[in-house]
């Protein structure tokens, strides 16, 4: 049951009674929201088992003839010229380069090119500074933090407040 925040809005409930009614009309606009998702997700499933035979056929189908490509375009690497691809009358097929990455060579190990960096190109290793949010909430449940000493730092501890409205909807008569 998702819960609902509130926007603001000037207040037309007078009394608390009121506001239990407002809160019956809630929780029955929440079944009937309800029941229609249902529907929609009892459609979604009828039609994805439908058609998942077919398209998982046609999948397979589909990808043995682009391995059938792909080999045809390694043994036949002069068909390319001096391009990365081929345009045909139903489509294109080529080589596509990925994005450069660095990646550790077999039997070496991180720790091992973090020290040779260290000692010969230290301009390729990073130091990433950041604050520690997650000590400092543990130092202020513990009340180690003096009063107004994470000021002195910039920094403050917040905690937000939003409205709420969780229907009881076992509680309706439809």
């Amino acid at each position: 049951m998702p819960k609902r925040i509130s926007k603001s809005v000037t207040p037309v409930i007078t009394s608390k009674e009121e506001a239990e009614s407002v809160l019956g009309e809630i929780a029955k606009l929440q079944i009937e929201i309800d029941g229609h998702l249902q529907k929609i997700n009892e459609a979604t499933n009828a039609a994805r088992i439908k058609h998942e035979a077919p398209i998982a056929a046609a999948t397979a189908q589909l990808d043995v003839k682009v391995e059938h490509l792909k080999a045809w375009a390694k043994a036949n690497p002069a068909e390319f010229g001096d391009k990365r691809s081929i345009e045909f009358l139903h489509g294109t097929i080529g080589y596509r380069k990925g994005n450069p990455s660095v990646t550790q060579i077999r039997g070496h190990t991180v720790d091992e090119t973090i020290e040779t960096l260290k000692a010969d190109a230290p301009h390729f290793l990073r130091t990433k500074e950041e604050i520690d949010k997650e000590a400092i909430l543990a130092a202020d449940a513990k009340k180690e933090l003096e009063d107004g000493e994470l000021a002195d730092y910039g920094l403050q501890i917040s905690q937000s407040e939003k409205f709420y409205v969780e229907p009881k909807l076992e509680t309706v008569n439809t």
